[in-house]
């Protein structure tokens, strides 16, 4: 019986562009709502022996809508404490890629986390804290079945421009 030994590489990430807008402004509490685009790279290669295979899903990516609520608390002029989920998705959809056929697409997003801020300026602010990630994909066609699903939770420090 031969052991066969297999190492995966993932390559993990994802860009966003959100519009922001405060939706309640008080002394203790400031809520901002966001909406938003997402889009992920993501590219997973197995090795085994001495092979290489990737498996480019960000080929078949698609912008994927998020929406977020963000609650800040001031806890002097330039310190806070802040509290935020967001997430989004795509139900089955044709990615209007071809792989063996047409490739249907659905994708998961949330996001969660708690944080201590510091304001640096009016617009640029420090973070440290606690995020909780989770991303879901599954890709279909003729060809392919895939399902990503990562869960991702860590102590977290930021910069963070506005603009």
């Amino acid at each position: 019986m031969a052991l066969a030994i297999v190492d995966t590489n993932t390559d993990f990430y994802r860009v966003s562009l959100d519009y922001e807008r405060e939706l309640l402004h008080r002394s203790e509490l400031v809520l901002t709502g966001s909406a938003g685009l997402t889009f992920v790279y993501l590219l997973v290669t197995l090795h085994g022996q001495g092979k290489g295979s990737p498996e480019d899903f960000f080929r078949q990516e698609l912008p994927v809508p998020v929406l977020g609520l963000r609650a800040d608390f001031p806890l002097g002029d330039r310190i806070g404490a802040r509290a935020f989920i967001a997430g989004g998705g795509l139900p089955p959809v044709n990615s209007l890629r071809k792989e063996g056929g047409t490739v249907y697409l659905s994708q998961a997003h949330a996001d969660a986390g708690v944080s201590v801020i510091y304001r640096i300026t009016r617009a640029v602010e420090a973070e440290a804290g606690y995020r909780l990630t989770y991303f879901f994909q599954h890709e279909s066609s003729h060809e392919d079945d895939n399902t990503f699903q990562l869960i991702d939770n860590a102590f977290r420090l930021g910069l963070n421009f506005r603009f």
